[in-house]
């Protein structure tokens, strides 16, 4: 019976132990490798995370093994998803996130800059269309620009000048081609529809300076300052209404018109200066002499100037006339002292013609060119 246990207990410690209670490892399958084909979670902690798998811990419990003890839960939280790095050709894997995303940026960047450069080139196209299509039907020349002397010229406290572009609407344009040479005018055209391109004044034919010239150096101010109760704007109006009639109103060449103010500056004196193109004190407008004489003695010019300066006069008279009443009515020693002095300008002398509009226009109408 003794030996009869022994040989039991060496059978039983002999005896092999069959395959199934241990399956075989794979020697070429790594830990690792075992996780992922399993459906392993990884846990930090490396090979023994393996142990912690639910489908281990079925191994284990189905093996007699004592189940390991179990892991807290923990609350999941949400992580920034990041793409897989890439491998570069050298098997190296590029930086991640940051380099796809600044990859991305600079692609977006390239993309904005071509769409820029395209609108660029399809605006050059359109423009370099455009400017064919300019070229191809090329626009007529700017009009003439016409414009109004300002200032008004004051005299007496009082505006002369009241035309404006709107009153020289309708007449005759004056305007000059070709080279000022020696004391001959340039060739000379009106037209009521005067050529592109040129600027030009409305002008009046009878300077407005000249009649400012001739009240004020004939005492004809002060004579209406004396007038009690006078109004000089209401005595003036007929003074004013002369020189503005329309008659007297014409489009001149902006530069021309220039030097006609500098030919009537030279000319309001009683014994005129001569008219020279050599003159140092007027250069730029100098060599324009002639064009302004050519301008004030052509036919429709020269009858409206002498026509107004022949209307302004008898306005003046007029005026003169309303002083010598109110000089009797009521007696003034200022309005007697002061129609005095009108009287013996307008007379004159005989060597110097009375201060009139007239005789000073046909000052500036008498003039001669010299070299």
């Amino acid at each position: 019976m003794r030996w009869s246990f022994v040989i039991t207990i060496s059978v039983l410690l002999v005896l092999p132990v069959p395959s199934h209670a241990y399956p075989a490892r794979d020697p070429s399958v790594s830990d690792v490798s075992l996780q992922a084909t399993e459906g392993a979670e990884h846990v930090p902690g490396g090979r023994d995370s393996a142990i912690h798998s639910p489908d281990h811990q079925r191994r284990a419990s189905t093996s007699g093994s004592i189940p390991p003890p179990a892991v807290p839960a923990t609350k999941k939280t949400k992580t920034p998803k990041t793409k897989a790095p890439k491998q570069t050709s050298t098997g190296t894997a590029a930086t991640p996130d940051t380099a796809s995303q600044d990859t991305t940026d600079n692609d977006q960047s390239s993309t904005t800059a071509a769409s820029t450069q395209d609108a660029g080139t399809s605006t050059t196209d359109t423009a370099t269309q455009d400017t064919t299509a300019t070229n191809a039907n090329a626009p007529a020349p700017a009009p003439a620009k016409k414009k109004s002397k300002s200032g008004g010229t004051p005299v007496c406290g009082v505006k002369l000048r009241t035309a404006t572009n709107k009153s020289c609407e309708g007449r005759l344009a004056f305007t000059f081609s070709g080279t000022s040479t020696g004391t001959s005018p340039r060739a000379m055209a009106s037209s009521t529809t005067p050529p592109a391109g040129v600027s030009l004044e409305c002008d009046h034919a009878l300077e407005l300076q000249a009649v400012k010239s001739v009240l004020t150096t004939s005492n004809f101010c002060n004579v209406i300052k004396e007038i009690p109760g006078a109004d000089a704007a209401t005595l003036m109006a007929p003074i004013i209404t002369a020189v503005n009639a329309q008659s007297n109103l014409f489009f001149l060449d902006e530069k021309v018109n220039g030097a006609k103010r500098v030919v009537v500056a030279k000319r309001a004196q009683s014994t005129p200066v001569a008219l020279s193109i050599s003159d140092k004190k007027a250069k730029k407008t100098a060599p324009l002499f002639p064009d302004v004489l050519e301008y004030l003695k052509s036919d429709t010019v020269n009858s409206g100037s002498i026509a107004a300066a022949k209307a302004a006069d008898v306005a003046i008279a007029g005026v003169i006339a309303k002083a010598n009443e109110a000089n009797k009515e009521k007696p003034s020693a200022a309005l007697t002292s002061a129609l005095a002095t009108y009287q013996k300008s307008f007379a004159g002398t005989a060597e110097v013609k009375g201060v009139t509009v007239a005789n000073f226009w046909n000052n500036v109408l008498d003039a001669v060119v010299t070299a």
